[in-house]
């Protein structure tokens, strides 16, 4: 009771209950929040579940790739990030990715890799050595060939396909990248470095960027001046004797350069040259030069520019050029990838912001690139030595990380060869080696899903989550965890491991606790102690219920006039009626003193409410009773 006399108050009027009306004059409820036909949110095509009391995550497809922290709706097959996981291979399932092994022991020194003819070489410039990879992956020797007197520029060149076979790799060297080198490529070298091989014997003055590439007949350099930048062309094939003098085609920019190696990048499209340059004006401009045609417009035009944006390196693959770089137009540092495909315009994506991309370190070239997918490198992790091997769909724009390189130290080439994708070190020490992706699978990988709250705001119970499978091998496991409201505590929801299972349900909440939060991330750890096969996960299904409830409650009140000798107050039945059709028609919130479920005065419980219905039903002009529904609101 309120008072010993009232039994509820609401606002600044007291009220007693109509104890003798006809209808039940007091009814308390709590009623669920429940979700109508609700939608399972990640599918390829909108599901819709059969119980309203659930909210259902699925999870059938990871194509779209990684770089989404919080869930999209129109990405929902994309993910937060992944290790050592292969989400490419079937569309509809992700599977531990290749491992990582050595190419080999005998290449021991700093060098750069690249791909010619059917070899696979390793210039090296701290012992002047050219090393040649043998044509088969079943042998890991290197056949290392002496190439003494002249010091190669090991991080600052590029292969070019000779006359059609891959005959010869053109090589800037010492002197301020100021001359370039030819090299054949053959079964096996007498022949060192001498002048003879000098291609290109530039002026001191004069810098040539990097990388160096060939169309045709003829081999282009980007030439920087001062603050001027143009495109250099040679003919790399002339009968005369070298060193061969070269034309200037076309000044791509000048003045209003920023500093740093990487005022213009060239890369090599079909029949055309890229050049991207960085300002002072802290953007990066893209032009397109088509050699041979008649100077103007066609010629030589930008392409795009890139406001905000630090170019680090530039390639082309399967008609995409890609540009990799730091955007900085939002105030924070984001690694980003740009592409052009014809008069198309874009960005993949934005790369891991939580892990550890130094700036200007992304390594790739037009080597590594395979049908519709190309390659690069990349650090992740706090272990200077730990970098994950990348991978663009090129078709769909996804970017997927993959094998996890653990030991190499400061790479400097990755090139595609024979269905393998190798790796070179750029140090000096005796141990250097170089590294390759394996035929067998990586021990242990895994995938972190997007952080999802179901689209609903309000708290949720975690009830179960759903795990099929291809049947599991043996030594194989998958395991689950979940992350709520991003507290950093990953929490087990069970492992699988049954040889030729197929699923299993973990039961995250029942009568004996209860999971609840208000978003969640899961983590898929994929395992395998024979590297010889790998689990294969098909699907998740996450079930969630809502935790919220609202309480409501059915009132008859008695809204005679009042006795105000026996109340210490007197408010006429008017006066009660006004009160509760103002404070319903305005919607206002009330305070709501309910002392009708304990008996003795004064004791009460509060609540703040609203008034969401009321009818009246009065025997004489102004008294009877109320019939009011009030709802509990935050």
């Amino acid at each position: 009771m309120i008072d010993g006399y009232f039994h509820i108050k609401l606002g600044t009027y007291k009220y007693r209950l109509a104890v003798n009306a006809a209808d039940d004059h007091y009814k308390a409820r709590l009623l669920p929040l429940n979700i109508s036909n609700a939608q399972v949110v990640q599918s390829s095509e909108p599901k819709y579940d059969l119980r309203p009391d659930t909210a259902v995550w699925e999870l059938t497809d990871w194509s779209a790739g990684e770089g989404f922290k919080k869930w999209d709706r129109e990405k929902g097959n994309a993910y937060d990030f992944s290790t050592n996981i292969d989400a490419l291979h079937t569309p509809g399932s992700i599977r531990l990715s290749k491992g990582v092994e050595s190419a080999g022991t005998n290449v021991n020194k700093t060098g750069t890799l690249v791909k010619a003819s059917d070899k696979l070489l390793h210039f090296s410039s701290s012992d002047d050595s050219v090393a040649t990879y043998s044509g088969t992956l079943a042998n890991t020797t290197w056949d290392i060939q002496d190439a003494a007197g002249t010091d190669i520029a090991d991080d600052d060149f590029f292969a070019v396909r000779g006359d059609g076979d891959g005959k010869y790799v053109f090589i800037p060297v010492s002197g301020g990248l100021s001359d370039i080198y030819r090299f054949e490529v053959q079964d096996t070298y007498t022949d060192d470095f001498t002048d003879t091989d000098k291609w290109v014997d530039a002026d001191s003055q004069d810098v040539f960027t990097r990388p160096l590439v060939k169309i045709g007949s003829h081999l282009y350099v980007v030439h920087l001046t001062g603050e001027k930048i143009s495109v250099i062309e040679y003919n790399a094939f002339s009968t005369s004797t070298p060193p061969v003098t070269g034309t200037e085609i076309f000044v791509v920019h000048e003045g209003n350069l920023d500093a740093g190696s990487n005022q213009g990048i060239i890369a090599r499209g079909d029949n055309e040259l890229f050049v991207c340059v960085r300002t002072k004006a802290g953007e990066s401009v893209l032009y397109r030069i088509v050699p041979g045609t008649a100077l103007g417009d066609s010629f030589g035009v930008e392409v795009a520019r890139m406001p905000g944006f630090s170019v680090d390196c530039i390639w082309y693959a399967a008609g995409v050029l890609l540009m990799a770089g730091t955007s900085s137009t939002t105030g924070i540092d984001e690694r980003t990838i740009y592409y052009v495909r014809g008069t198309e315009f874009g960005t993949f994506g934005i790369l891991r912001q939580d892990e550890d991309f130094t700036a200007g370190k992304l390594i790739t070239s037009t080597d590594a690139s395979r049908m519709d997918r190309t390659f690069f490198l990349a650090p992740t992790g706090s272990s200077a030595n730990t970098w994950t091997l990348f991978t663009i769909d090129l078709l769909t724009g996804g970017i997927f990380g993959g094998p996890e390189f653990t030991a190499v130290r400061d790479p400097n080439s990755v090139v595609d060869f024979l269905g393998r994708t190798f790796v070179s070190e750029n140090k000096g020490s005796s141990n250097t080696q170089s590294y390759r992706t394996a035929a067998t699978f990586a021990s242990t990988g895994s995938l972190y899903s997007s952080v999802h709250d179901f689209d609903i705001a309000e708290e949720k119970t975690l009830m179960s989550i759903r795990l099929a499978t291809e049947p599991l091998p043996a030594n194989t496991s998958v395991q689950i965890h979940y992350q709520k409201d991003q507290d950093g505590t990953w929490t087990s929801a069970g492992t699988y491991d049954t040889d030729d299972g197929t699923g299993v349900t973990f039961t995250i909440s029942s009568s004996a606790s209860s999971v609840k939060f208000k978003n969640l991330q899961l983590k898929i750890t994929l395992a395998t102690s024979n590297t010889a096969v790998t689990p294969v996960v098909r699907s998740l299904q996450i079930r969630s219920t809502p935790s919220e409830y609202v309480k409501e409650w059915d009132l008859v009140l008695d809204i005679s006039d009042e006795d105000a000798q026996a109340q210490s107050r007197a408010f006429s039945g008017s006066q009660l009626i006004d009160y509760i059709k103002a404070e319903a028609d305005t919607e206002n919130i009330l305070t709501f003193q309910n002392g009708y479920e304990v008996s003795a005065s004064g004791s009460f419980d509060t609540h703040s409410v609203m008034i969401r219905e009321y009818s009246l039903q009065l025997d004489t002009p102004g008294q009877g009773v109320a019939n009011i529904k009030v709802r509990e609101v935050e």
